[in-house]
């Protein structure tokens, strides 16, 4: 029978608020790790796979022709915490990537996850950069051949006149690209976000969450962490 390594404790929400970590990365990256390691325990324990996805996040985006904001799940590449910022792979003249880039930068994003402690979720919100070319050229090159194609044909959130039009065009590059390699698309890359406020919420008995937020100070280059009624 396959063993796992126990998983890591949760530092929760409680009363004693500075029990938490003083740095949102900190905290998050305990609730990561421990949503990872429940998924793993899950599926050697479980007859059924409970598919949590630790990496799959909401990136919501406002569009200013339509006043009307715009939410998707992504999946998140990493987050540094001593570059402090979180990275997913787009491209950057699909929807999304028009929003970000034509609305100051400002992004959202957020975690959900389920585990046996309950529900916690993690709120961000940030500013966006495009990542550095080299770090996305190599990305790139790391992923298969199949989705390096993918990501070049697809005119991500045009109007595409039929299924089988883009399973052509995968075709024809997938046969061309069997002597050539494949170069990265220049609207395709990563996003960087430096976040400017956490929030992160654990559920509790008769709706009485906690809710702790982080918020940066630029000016004492520090973050304040505080308590929010649920």
């Amino acid at each position: 029978m396959a063993t796992t390594t126990k998983r890591k404790e949760a530092i929760l929400l409680s009363d004693q608020d500075f029990n938490t970590f003083s740095n949102p990365f900190d905290q998050f990256e305990n609730w990561f790790e421990f949503i990872q390691g429940f998924e793993q325990e899950k599926q050697h324990t479980d007859s059924i796979s409970t598919d949590i996805q630790p990496y799959i996040m909401t990136v919501a985006t406002y569009n200013k022709e339509t006043g009307f904001p715009n939410a998707r799940n992504v999946l998140l590449k990493s987050f540094d915490k001593e570059g402090q910022k979180f990275v997913f792979f787009t491209n950057y003249e699909s929807k999304k990537g028009n929003e970000i880039f034509s609305n100051d930068n400002k992004i959202a994003l957020l975690f959900y996850w389920q585990s046996d402690l309950g529900g916690m979720q993690v709120r961000i919100q940030g500013i966006a950069t495009k990542e550095d070319e080299r770090k996305s050229d190599t990305y790139f090159k790391s992923r298969p051949v199949g989705s390096q194609i993918g990501a070049t044909i697809s005119k991500q959130s045009q109007i595409l006149s039929s299924k089988q039009d883009l399973l052509d065009q995968f075709q024809t590059m997938m046969q061309s690209s069997q002597s050539n390699s494949i170069e990265r698309p220049t609207n395709w890359g990563g996003v960087c976000i430096a976040p400017k406020r956490f929030e992160f919420w654990h559920s509790g008995q008769y709706r009485l969450a906690d809710r702790i937020v982080y918020e940066w100070d630029s000016e004492h280059n520090s973050w304040n962490k505080y308590r929010v009624y649920p």
